[in-house]
């Protein structure tokens, strides 16, 4: 069984890669690919930059998310460039509660 996977940018790939992960950086054109080799090898845990989330096919991505196995987690890259959704941020201001 395959470890943790990380898919991303170079520099955000050498922080996970120090870290111990399977560090992917697949160019724009691939990363759809790339996610699906990940979850096809057994990965145990599937990490991508938001930037790198908005290359993989909405329908595999929405099924990954919700199959929950192996789970599939969007960070931010090291440089902030492109931020993943803050979802208790989204809920809280739908229901019209908490702070803006």
């Amino acid at each position: 069984m395959k470890g943790a996977v990380f898919i991303g940018d170079e520099l955000t790939a050498l922080g996970y890669a120090l870290a111990g992960m399977d560090s992917r950086t697949p160019p724009a054109d691939q990363v759809d690919e790339t996610f699906r080799r990940a979850r096809d090898e057994g990965a145990t845990l599937i990490l991508l930059t938001a930037e790198s989330v908005a290359q993989v096919d909405q329908a595999l991505l929405n099924h990954a998310l919700t199959a929950c196995h192996p789970p599939v987690v969007v960070v931010p890259d090291a440089r902030d460039r492109a931020m993943p959704t803050d979802w208790a941020r989204e809920v809280k201001q739908t229901l019209g509660i908490g702070g803006r």
